[in-house]
Protein backbone atom coordinates (compact mmCIF):
# COMPACT_ATOMS: atom_id res chain seq x y z
CA UNK A 1 0.00 0.00 0.00
CA UNK A 2 1.24 3.47 -0.87
CA UNK A 3 1.82 5.58 2.28
CA UNK A 4 0.14 8.56 0.59
CA UNK A 5 -3.12 6.57 0.42
CA UNK A 6 -3.47 7.08 4.19
CA UNK A 7 -3.00 10.85 4.06
CA UNK A 8 -5.93 13.25 3.95
CA UNK A 9 -6.35 14.97 0.55
CA UNK A 10 -4.87 18.27 1.72
CA UNK A 11 -1.62 16.50 2.63
CA UNK A 12 -1.47 14.67 -0.69
CA UNK A 13 -1.82 17.95 -2.59
CA UNK A 14 1.08 19.48 -0.68
CA UNK A 15 3.30 16.50 -1.42
CA UNK A 16 2.22 16.05 -5.03
CA UNK A 17 3.40 18.99 -7.15
CA UNK A 18 1.41 17.79 -10.18
CA UNK A 19 -1.88 18.04 -8.30
CA UNK A 20 -0.86 21.42 -6.90
CA UNK A 21 0.10 22.75 -10.33
CA UNK A 22 -3.21 21.59 -11.85
CA UNK A 23 -5.02 23.43 -9.08
CA UNK A 24 -2.92 26.56 -9.71
CA UNK A 25 -3.62 26.39 -13.44
CA UNK A 26 -7.37 26.09 -12.85
CA UNK A 27 -7.24 29.06 -10.50
CA UNK A 28 -5.26 31.10 -13.03
CA UNK A 29 -7.69 30.14 -15.81
CA UNK A 30 -10.63 31.27 -13.68
CA UNK A 31 -8.89 34.56 -12.91
CA UNK A 32 -8.12 35.12 -16.59
CA UNK A 33 -11.74 34.41 -17.50
CA UNK A 34 -12.94 37.00 -14.98
CA UNK A 35 -10.52 39.60 -16.36
CA UNK A 36 -11.52 38.97 -19.97
CA UNK A 37 -15.20 39.12 -19.04
CA UNK A 38 -14.72 42.44 -17.27
CA UNK A 39 -12.71 43.86 -20.16
CA UNK A 40 -15.27 42.71 -22.71
CA UNK A 41 -17.99 44.53 -20.78
CA UNK A 42 -15.92 47.71 -20.43
CA UNK A 43 -14.28 47.80 -23.87
CA UNK A 44 -15.54 45.23 -26.41
CA UNK A 45 -13.56 46.87 -29.22
CA UNK A 46 -10.31 46.16 -27.38
CA UNK A 47 -11.22 42.48 -27.01
CA UNK A 48 -12.04 42.34 -30.72
CA UNK A 49 -8.62 43.83 -31.51
CA UNK A 50 -6.84 41.29 -29.29
CA UNK A 51 -8.68 38.42 -30.98
CA UNK A 52 -7.82 39.84 -34.40
CA UNK A 53 -4.13 39.99 -33.46
CA UNK A 54 -4.20 36.40 -32.13
CA UNK A 55 -5.74 35.21 -35.38
CA UNK A 56 -3.11 37.10 -37.40
CA UNK A 57 -0.33 35.51 -35.31
CA UNK A 58 -1.78 32.04 -35.88
CA UNK A 59 -1.61 32.55 -39.66
CA UNK A 60 2.16 33.08 -39.49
Amino acid sequence: MNPKDKLPPEKVDKENPVVKKQSDIKSQDEQLARIVTKLSEEDPAMIAEVIKKWLEENKK
